[in-house]
């Protein structure tokens, strides 16, 4: 009988992307930032830091018997919820939680981001449709998947000519000097705008073009940012 490795696991669980680092060595500026939020983090030997690439992680969840779409956060819920059962009680879970977690740097340390003209971090193989879901303090000690998803490969934007996610942009939000996130959000706002439930900018990229998230992945996610703008608004 063959017993599943750690990795394995988790990648059954949907988190396809797995990185693991010792708290200590990690960059001094990085780990003051999480034992500011998080001062027990200081007492785990491990970081480990789980993503989900591709859409992959949604059907995953959704199986899950726990999930309730209908309540808030299921995607966080069922994270928590599955990661505390796995890893048990010699682990906290730092995020997704309220603290302050600075993710796109321990991405960057992973390999798996660079920065793109839309604000969002960018994966060598993924492109712009992955996300983080977890970090865990732990002294738990695994090999993480090694595969063609594990790539050390330079930013994929700076070596993409046309750059057709500009262009492609119906808010002009999109620039190679930064994103310009006001035009973005007063864009969605439209009632007529088509990047209500979806982003076009980033459907014109060609990068990770085979890993899209599903249409109701992708629905889900900017209707809750949508949403999230509204608020923020007051309308």
């Amino acid at each position: 009988m063959t017993t599943k490795s750690v990795a394995e696991e988790l990648l059954e669980l949907g988190f396809n992307l797995q990185a693991i680092f010792r708290f200590e060595q990690l960059p001094g500026a990085v780990r003051r930032e999480i034992t500011r939020h998080e001062p027990a983090s200081a007492r785990f030997q491990n970081l480990i830091l789980l993503a989900s690439g591709g859409s992959m992680f949604w059907p995953i969840m959704k199986q899950d018997a726990g999930v309730k779409m209908e309540q808030p956060d299921p995607v966080d819920n069922y994270t928590i919820r599955a990661l505390g059962n796995f890893f048990g009680n010699d682990a906290i879970i730092v995020y997704p939680t309220n603290r302050l977690i600075p993710l796109q740097a321990l991405g960057k340390l992973a390999g798996w981001h660079h920065d793109s003209p839309l604000g969002l971090g960018i994966h060598p193989v993924f492109g712009l449709w992955f996300a983080y879901r977890a970090v865990i303090m732990s002294h738990a000690d695994f090999t993480p998947l090694a595969s063609e998803l594990d790539v050390q490969t330079g930013p994929p934007c700076q070596s993409c000519r046309d750059k057709p996610c500009i262009p492609a942009c119906p808010a002009s939000a999109a620039v190679k000097s930064g994103f310009k996130v006001q035009l973005c959000s007063d864009y969605r706002m439209e009632p007529d705008s088509s990047c209500q439930s979806r982003c076009i900018s980033r459907l014109a990229c060609p990068v990770g073009r085979d890993h899209r998230y599903l249409p109701e992945q992708m629905a889900y996610h900017y209707g809750h940012s949508l949403a999230a703008i509204r608020r923020n608004r007051g309308s």
